[in-house]
């Protein structure tokens, strides 16, 4: 794949710079690049550039809303359909002391994410905010803030009671796999 494609304005390739970027997770960026080429998406190793964040699909696309309405910096998010998650991209060294709620993956935990190219869709997952290559990520003690409020408003007074019907019943689940 050319990853080195240009506009029409001559400024490089914003899915170019994103891609690169997300191969730099690989010591062999070349086999991410032709993942990419061949099927569209890669396994990029967790822990390196970042760590991830999984929260359930409703609680992430609230993320992303208030963080749109804070003006803030605003890392890669990723969702999966086929789980009903969301994955945030924050940086590396937060998962080991995540204390907000979700589930934080970093190097220790070995883990891989799988990444469509951003504009797609493969696998059930797509970008809802995509990497653009300058490896900006979320401010993670806005995120811990923002996390934590919206997981306690998800937990019923009453364990026996439903969830609103706005929060997925994953909220309250561990997932030990991104």
């Amino acid at each position: 794949m050319n990853t080195r494609r240009y506009c029409a304005s001559n400024r490089p390739d914003p899915i170019a710079n994103a891609l690169r970027w997300l191969a730099a997770t690989s010591t062999l960026p070349a086999l991410v690049l032709e993942d990419f080429a061949n099927s569209g998406q890669s396994p990029l190793v967790v822990g390196t550039l970042f760590d991830v964040l999984k929260v359930p699909a409703p609680v992430g696309t609230r993320v992303l809303e208030q963080l749109q309405q804070r003006e803030a910096a605003m890392g890669p998010l990723l969702a999966d359909s086929d789980t009903g998650s969301v994955y945030i991209l924050i940086p590396p060294g937060t998962a080991g002391s995540w204390q907000a709620g979700g589930s934080a993956y970093d190097r220790a935990a070995a883990t891989t994410l799988l990444v469509p190219i951003p504009g797609t869709t493969r696998s059930g997952r797509h970008w809802l905010n995509p990497p653009d290559g300058s490896g900006e990520l979320t401010d993670p003690d806005l995120l811990a803030e923002i996390v934590a409020a919206l997981l306690q408003d998800a937990e019923p007074a009453d364990p026996g009671a439903a969830l609103p019907a706005s929060i997925h019943p994953l909220a309250r689940d561990t997932v030990k796999e991104a």
